[in-house]
């Protein structure tokens, strides 16, 4: 399977491996905000729900399906995404085993939201290239800290091959800005999402960045449940 073919969903509900236990001192609480690949689609601008921003990665037909709830600020989100989520990948994904989706969960003062909407836009012009561009974006937080702009996400962006004058004006737009304060309300009512990252493993909820091995024996029996 060609996993470099990837979605934007039109239904809203439709280093090495880590070695850390759960980090439950580490996930950052989110109650505080609650108050304040098998084919492409296209996706809304401004759609009112999770089908504006989230991506999908893998077969619509996996039996299972793995939802990270992120903030690009999250240093523990990016743990997830450079330590765990290419195993994923890898292992399950590939296989056709595991659809991927991430949701962007941006709470984490401006810097955050312009990297959420860094991406949206980036998956606008070519929904492959969200997941480098994500990969890079927490490359820098882990090397350089959560200082994101305007020039920098757009470089970033060129980086991995997208027009970066085209996110430049889609970020200077705030075009998904309204979205993500929508979406993240959605998170918290809909899934119960209290800190970053959350994964949903079907229909298991994790807190904070799981043991790649405790994660990875989740995933199969799960999918032994299934069948699969």
């Amino acid at each position: 399977m060609d996993v470099s073919q990837v979605s934007r969903r039109k239904n809203r509900r439709g280093g090495g491996p880590a070695s850390r236990r759960f980090w439950w001192a580490a996930a950052i609480v989110l109650v505080a905000a609650a108050a304040g690949l098998l084919f492409s689609v296209s996706r809304p601008g401004q759609a009112a729900g999770w089908e504006a921003v989230e991506e999908v990665l893998g077969s619509p037909d996996a039996p299972l399906t793995v939802v990270t709830y992120v903030d690009f600020s999250c240093p523990h989100c990016g743990t997830f995404a450079l330590e765990v989520e290419p195993e994923l990948v890898e292992r399950y994904v590939k296989t056709g085993k595991v659809r991927l989706v991430y949701r962007p969960m941006a709470f984490l003062g401006p810097g955050s939201i312009l990297a959420a909407q860094a991406g949206a836009c980036v998956g606008d012009q070519d929904p492959a290239l969200f997941w480098p561009f994500q990969r890079r974006v927490f490359e820098e937080l882990h090397t350089s800290g959560s200082q994101y702009t305007r020039e920098n996400l757009a470089t970033m962006a060129r980086e991995i091959g997208a027009n970066a004058e085209a996110v430049d004006a889609c970020l200077a737009a705030g075009r998904y800005r309204d979205t993500l304060g929508r979406v993240r309300r959605l998170a918290i009512e809909e899934d119960g999402v209290r800190v970053t990252p959350t994964v949903l493993v079907g229909d298991q909820k994790l807190e904070g960045v799981p043991e790649a091995a405790d994660f990875f024996a989740l995933i199969d029996r799960k999918l032994a449940q299934t069948g699969s």
